[in-house]
């Protein structure tokens, strides 16, 4: 769709400190227009009802997630400059191979043998939190629990868990603002890249160590030769979970 000739244009940014801060406010002034378009970003398509969000992602051919080498598409506006994020910036029929491949390692019988580690690791932030009597609760909760289950379920080292998780963090909050050519060459853009490099460093030796000794995890199992997936896409992969 490239016409804005009969659907409505409308003033709305979902990086904006206003929808952020102002939710409620701002869906009940775009919630009436199923389909409408914004100049934000360079300007693009937003749907917000049901039955067009389903054809959205149902259609891949027409609203592709695929992100090119030349940094365009993708799932996220604006692009963001870097690796594409493995698996939800590729379409069918390589999404479909991977989530087949990844569907064992998902299934309740393997969750329900984490379940010890995650509630020690639940456990634990919770009653940190609740000693310091007062918290930051993105920072002690919403940072610890969801990543920390993901590092413990990939399988990563003890010891390497809470340096990843704060390495990947610090790349992802500046690849987004990559594009800009002023911040591109920030210290703060460097300083992200080179915790996207230590990162992406830490997930090599990884699935080195697990190639020579495999284990039960889901590095073990992505890194097996019969899946044939490139390294590469393991590593982004592995990254952005």
């Amino acid at each position: 769709m490239t016409s804005t000739q009969q659907k409505p244009v409308l003033d709305f940014d979902h990086h904006s400190v206003r929808a952020a801060h102002h939710r409620e406010e701002v869906l009940a002034e775009v919630s009436g227009h199923p389909i409408f378009w914004t100049e934000a970003h360079g300007g693009y398509w937003v749907v917000t009802s049901h039955a067009l969000i389903k054809r959205v992602l149902r259609d891949h051919e027409l609203f592709s997630s695929h992100k090119t080498p030349e940094m365009t598409g993708g799932d996220t506006i604006p692009t963001v400059i870097g690796p594409r994020l493995i698996p939800a910036e590729v379409d069918p029929p390589y999404h479909r191979t991977l989530r087949k491949l990844l569907t064992p390692k998902f299934h309740n019988k393997a969750v329900e043998k984490l379940l010890p580690q995650l509630e020690t690791l639940i456990v634990e932030a919770v009653d940190e939190a609740v000693a310091k009597g007062e918290f930051d609760i993105v920072h002690d909760i919403a940072n610890r629990i969801p990543a920390g289950s993901m590092v413990v379920y990939l399988g990563f080292p003890e010891e390497e868990r809470v340096p990843f998780i704060k390495s990947v963090q610090a790349a992802l909050d500046v690849m987004p603002y990559a594009s800009d050519p002023d911040f591109a060459q920030s210290p703060k853009m460097a300083e992200g890249m080179a915790a996207l490099g230590h990162a992406v460093g830490v997930i090599q030796a990884l699935m080195a160590e697990r190639k020579a000794n495999p284990t039960d995890d889901v590095v073990s199992h992505l890194v097996n030769p019969e899946f044939e997936i490139p390294d590469d896409d393991i590593k982004i992969g592995r990254a952005h979970v």
